[in-house]
């Protein structure tokens, strides 16, 4: 999975302060973007769970930042997830777009 379109997003602090789990916020904050990648990267070949799932807002955030920059195929490419995601996020948060 790639995780590098987490440092495109151009407001994280609002979107780490606002949406995220409190454990994932505080990874952040403590290690800084660079290193939560590198962790997250790891924690995702060890035995560990470490849901996707807690990414959602980071990839909600990202989604509506690019969404008028590139089409929707390129940004599910881009986040490693389905356009199914990517529309349903954008309906979900825009209405129909």
């Amino acid at each position: 999975m790639r995780y590098d379109w987490i440092k495109k997003i151009e407001d994280l602090d609002k979107a780490t302060t606002k949406e995220l789990d409190y454990e994932i916020t505080c990874l952040i904050e403590i290690v800084g973007v660079e290193k939560f990648i590198e962790v997250f990267k790891l924690l995702e070949k060890l035995p560990y769970y470490f849901s996707y799932k807690k990414l959602t807002p980071l990839i909600r955030c990202y989604i509506l930042q690019e969404i008028d920059k590139k089409s929707v195929t390129e940004i599910a490419r881009e986040i490693g997830v389905g356009a199914r995601m990517v529309n349903k996020i954008i309906k979900d948060t825009l209405g129909a777009h």
